[in-house]
């Protein structure tokens, strides 16, 4: 199913049996998996990553207005990425209030705009299912500067460092919504 488009992408729901292959081009990758989680770890074959993609299936189908999706790139119908908007958990997992967009990427899409522009297209999305949401965070580690610079060109501001997410330090950005959403 698809969630939403932009220009060059499609962003939807995860097909485990098919996506798998293509997902594990990037999450069996520790240039990608190094920026991601408390403690960074690579998959190590397709049947692991078809797993965990089968995990966030299900997931969507409890709550299909947050998830992980897959980012898949018009041109040759690849998946790319996955781009992330749900409420950011605490050290122990828990939900702490506060609602995350976050992105990652195979190296071959980097430094292409890509996710800037499915976060962007994930900003309005998710704003447009949660009406009343006034603010979404980003976090990614100091040294992620590619992450980092893709908050800054969305028109996030930058709050510092914390550790309430994760249970990882990372630097935090927020981006207020329009009063439509207020």
């Amino acid at each position: 199913m698809i969630l939403f488009e932009t220009e060059r992408l499609l962003i939807r729901t995860w097909n485990p049996e098919a996506d798998a292959p293509q997902a594990f081009e990037f999450y069996g990758d520790m240039r990608v998996m190094r920026w991601l989680g408390a403690v960074p770890k690579a998959f190590e074959s397709v049947e692991q990553v078809r797993a965990r993609l089968e995990q966030h299936a299900a997931k969507f189908i409890e709550k299909p207005d947050e998830g992980l999706f897959p980012v898949v790139r018009k041109l040759d119908n690849k998946v790319i990425g996955g781009v992330i908007f749900r409420e950011l958990p605490d050290a122990e997992g828990h939900g702490t209030g506060d609602v995350e967009i976050g992105w990652h990427f195979a190296v071959e899409a980097w430094g292409q705009g890509y996710a800037t522009e499915s976060a962007r297209g994930l900003i309005a999305w998710g704003s447009e299912r949660h009406p009343s949401l006034t603010e979404i965070w980003a976090i990614a580690y100091p040294e992620n500067v590619k992450s980092l610079a893709v908050m800054e060109r969305l028109g996030m501001t930058p709050v510092g460092m914390t550790n309430k997410y994760y249970g990882i330090e990372a630097m935090s950005y927020r981006l207020d919504l329009p009063l439509q959403n207020q």
